[in-house]
């Protein structure tokens, strides 16, 4: 694995090496080639002139050549014109008597003074006589290179063609430049040196320089050459090069572009301030050579800077869209609330007001000792702006204090309210960060056990079903055994026991059974108006044998006009009945039981409350399934009861409440009061009562506990008695 990890980043960097090389290349020919279009004919001259020399393998066709040629006929010439200079030749070109394969020289001045490295200064030796023949006969053998100057004109041959002549006027080397001052002789250099007239110089050249040492005198002309060459051939083989790295480019153009966003990702930690920096002084830099009018050769180097320059900062803005956002002020920003947010809140209040307080003390101060009245300006406009930015970030912090309490606010009120996002320099963004993780805790944990619940209640339910089915069997074959004939009494007696302790069980599955329709809200409501005194009295009634039974005295408070509420008839009558078997199951013997209803605020409260026959210091939330009192579970029940009740009311639109005093249980059953209906909503609501009513009387028959006073004319209802 590491090692084609490896492999592919060499791959990726290999590509992009090939990219940049080539692109160089490429880039560097054309902007040489376009500054020498562009800079005029003379220059393109130059440039044909110099690839011809390169392809000719001429060292005499090269600048350096002429350059040394020039020099060294105005060093013979001045040293023979000047007795002042004489013998400056000798120390100007001490090595050209080792140098005959190269150059072959003689001058004189009327025959007296000569100059000569041909081994003898006398005219009538054998080479020299040769030399002064080169007028009549060319070049001597191994020499292709003649410069004559005989005290009135100078002349050039180059195998055998004449390449330069001051009377002539021909120049085809491009000598003019070089010879100006001894083709015009009229010039100052004719009035300087007058005994030019007297003098002459023979010069032969090979056409193949040796240049084994650097103190050869035409070694400059062999090493411009080479470079020549180097540059057109090197060149050549350069682009070939460069067109072959751009093809492989081309082909593997993905793997460059990942290492152009591994770039990207170094550049962009760099500030944007620094890269304008760099990319100010690079153009500033590039245009010094323009500036200075210097070589093509000069300023390629500065225009391949820039090109590179540019093509990173667009890479960088490519892969980093908002560049400019990563300044010295952003992160000295960043810097500086990361730090703040180390500390309270508090100390983060009091450190931005010290940090305020201290701006403007020193504004202050250089506003009292500027002498200029500009500057005076200029002070109090910062310190007007700072306040101004200083207003408005504890503006912000109050906006922010503001969302915040109001989300505490909608979160006590139970709202689904979504996440508080602050600013990241907000002082109170470490706190709304806090209180969203305390509402996705709360949000858990509710969905937790909601979850919880849910499965609770399937669970329930599931057993419940299953227990059904074998329950109703062994109901059946209760009532089978009942009916056998000459049991013996015992055996009768364990019938009897069965047959109570399978009803109280099938009461319990139906109890379970309707708590889980009421939880999930499965259960089947007809809500219509209902008078809720008659529906309290109807319930005490028919639990008239239970109420006996139950030894306590019921006081009872119901206020005379009819309160009408909204809801299901059969539900809140098993509710009610519910509790009122729950105060009578659970009251202290001898203790009175309280029936209360009142109308507060458009809402109806029917109270009922009695004292505990168990003490009530850690009462559980009884209202929970299968909760008793009762912690030793030795009296009947399931535990279900207020738990239905609750439910129930819940389901019908109404609300309950549990509350305890000491050992007084109360149980609060409230419902919005409705106006009361029309005479003919009226008759409809009471038949529907009454199919209620008798449908429970068919279910618990019994006798009325108290008459059903008329609706028309109701009276309170009060009673103390012992039941």
């Amino acid at each position: 694995m590491d090692t084609k990890s490896t492999n592919h980043k060499r791959a990726n960097l290999l590509s992009w090496l090939c990219f940049v090389l080539s692109v160089s290349i490429l880039f560097t020919a054309a902007a040489a080639a376009l500054q020498t279009f562009f800079s005029g004919g003379s220059a393109v001259a130059q440039a044909k002139q110099s690839l011809q020399t390169a392809l000719d393998d001429n060292p005499q066709e090269t600048v350096a050549f002429r350059e040394d040629v020039s020099q060294i006929v105005y060093a013979a010439l001045t040293d023979l014109a000047d007795r002042e200079q004489r013998g400056s030749f000798s120390k100007t070109y001490p090595n050209l008597k080792w140098e005959t394969s190269n150059i072959l020289l003689f001058a004189q001045e009327d025959s007296r003074d000569t100059l000569s490295n041909t081994g003898s200064t006398d005219p009538e030796s054998a080479r020299n006589t040769r030399l002064l023949q080169s007028y009549l006969m060319g070049a001597p053998e191994g020499y292709n290179y003649m410069l004559l100057f005989d005290g009135d004109s100078l002349v050039i041959e180059r195998d055998g063609v004449r390449v330069y002549d001051t009377d002539a006027m021909i120049d085809s080397d491009g000598y003019r430049t070089y010879f100006s001052k001894l083709a015009d002789k009229d010039g100052e250099f004719w009035e300087e040196y007058s005994d030019l007239s007297d003098l002459s110089l023979v010069m032969v050249v090979a056409p193949n320089l040796r240049t084994d040492r650097d103190s050869a005198v035409l070694s400059d002309a062999a090493s411009e050459l080479f470079s020549l060459q180097m540059l057109w051939f090197g060149g050549a083989a350069a682009l070939v090069l460069a067109l072959l790295m751009f093809v492989f480019y081309l082909f593997s153009r993905d793997r460059k572009a990942e290492v152009d966003r591994q770039l990207a990702q170094i550049s962009g930690e760099v500030w944007f301030e620094i890269k304008l920096l760099f990319l100010g002084w690079v153009t500033w830099f590039c245009a010094q050579p323009f500036l200075e009018k210097e070589s093509v050769k000069e300023t390629l180097f500065p225009l391949l800077l820039l090109f590179w320059t540019l093509l990173f900062l667009l890479n960088d803005i490519r892969y980093n869209p908002h560049v400019y956002q990563h300044n010295s002020y952003r992160s000295t920003k960043s810097w500086y609330l990361t730090h703040q947010m180390k500390k309270r809140f508090q100390q983060r209040m009091m450190s931005s007001f010290a940090l305020f307080a201290a701006a403007e003390g020193v504004l202050f101060w250089i506003f009292r000792v500027i002498p200029s009245s500009l500057g005076a300006w200029i002070t109090a406009a910062a310190a007007a702006v700072i306040l101004l930015l200083y207003i408005r970030y504890f503006a912000g912090i109050l906006t922010d204090f503001a969302r915040l309490t109001d989300q505490i606010s909608e979160m006590k009120a139970g709202a689904d309210t979504p996440p508080l996002t602050f600013r990241a320099e907000s002082a109170l963004a470490p706190a709304a960060e806090d209180l969203n993780s305390i509402q996705s805790g709360i949000s858990h944990a509710v969905e937790d056990q909601v979850r919880a619940e849910r499965m609770k209640i399937e669970l329930i339910t599931n057993v419940s079903h299953d227990i059904k089915t074998p329950l109703t069997s062994i109901i059946n074959y209760i009532g089978l055994l009942r009916q056998e004939r000459d049991l013996p009494e015992h055996v009768q007696d364990y019938i009897e026991i069965l047959a109570g302790k399978a009803d109280r069980l099938k009461k319990m599955v139906q109890d379970i059974f309707e708590v889980s329709k009421a939880s999930t809200g499965n259960i089947e409501l007809h809500p219509e108006p209902l008078i809720l005194q008659k529906l309290i009295q109807q319930t005490l009634a028919d639990m008239e044998e239970s109420v006996a039974a139950a030894h306590l005295v019921l006081r009872l408070d119901l206020p005379q006009e009819p309160v009408y509420v909204l809801t299901d008839g059969n539900r809140m009558y098993r509710v009610f009945q519910n509790l009122i078997r729950n105060a009578l199951q659970y009251s202290l013997e001898g203790s009175r039981v309280f029936i209360q209803l009142t109308v507060q605020d458009g809402t109806a409260l029917t109270q009922i409350k009695n004292t505990s026959r168990f003490a009530l210091d850690n009462l559980p939330d009884v209202t929970e399934r299968f909760v008793r009192g009762d912690e030793s579970r030795s009296t009947d029940g399931s535990g279900l009861g207020l738990s239905i009740a609750k439910s129930f009311t819940e389901a019908c639109g109404g609300s309950f409440s549990i509350s305890t005093d000491a050992d007084l249980f109360s149980a609060v059953v409230s419902f919005p009061v409705i106006p009361e209906p029309q005479p003919e909503e009226q008759e409809a609501s009471l038949q529907n009562e009454d199919q209620t009513y008798s449908e429970e009387q068919e279910a618990q028959p019994g006798e009325l506990w108290q008459k059903t006073q008329e609706t028309e004319n109701p009276e309170t209802v009060k009673s103390d008695e012992p039941i």
